[in-house]
C-alpha cells in the first residue's frame, strides 16, 4: 500500500499537494500492531513521506492539517498586505513630494502675479 500511495502523484508540492500523504487503516488492531516497538515500518513509513492513521487518529491528524493550511494561507496573506502596503508608501511618498513642488510652484506663480501687480501701482 505504501508504494502503491507513493508511486502516484498524491505528493506534488509542484501541484500545491501538502508534503505528506495518509493511509487510514480502518482495523485499530492492525494499527497497533504497526506501532509495536519495533520501528523499522514507521521509519520506513515517515521516510516515504506517509502518515498512518486510524479510526482514532485520523480527526486529530486532518484537524491538525486544516490549522496548517490556514496557518500557511494567513502567512501568504500577511505577506501580500505587506507587499502591497510598502507600494502603498512608496507611491504615497512619490505622491507627497511631487504635490509639495506643485506648492511650491504655485506659491512662486502668486509672488510673481504679486509683484507684477505690485509694481503697476
Amino acid at each position: 500500500m505504501i508504494k502503491r500511495v507513493t508511486t502516484r502523484e498524491y505528493i506534488n508540492p509542484g501541484e500545491n499537494t501538502v508534503d505528506y500523504a495518509i493511509i487510514f487503516i480502518p482495523n485499530e488492531q492492525f494499527y497497533s500492531f504497526i506501532q509495536e516497538p519495533d520501528t523499522i515500518i514507521m521509519d520506513e513509513v515517515l521516510r516515504q513521506k506517509v502518515i498512518l492513521c486510524s479510526l482514532f487518529t485520523l480527526y486529530p491528524v486532518l484537524a491538525v492539517m486544516r490549522q496548517t493550511m490556514e496557518n500557511f494561507n494567513l502567512e501568504r496573506t500577511t505577506s501580500e498586505i505587506l507587499r502591497l502596503l510598502t507600494d502603498f508608501s512608496k507611491r504615497w511618498k512619490a505622491y507627497k513630494e511631487r504635490f509639495k513642488m506643485i506648492v511650491d510652484r504655485l506659491d512662486a506663480a502668486k509672488k510673481e502675479c504679486d509683484t507684477s501687480v505690485c509694481s503697476r501701482i
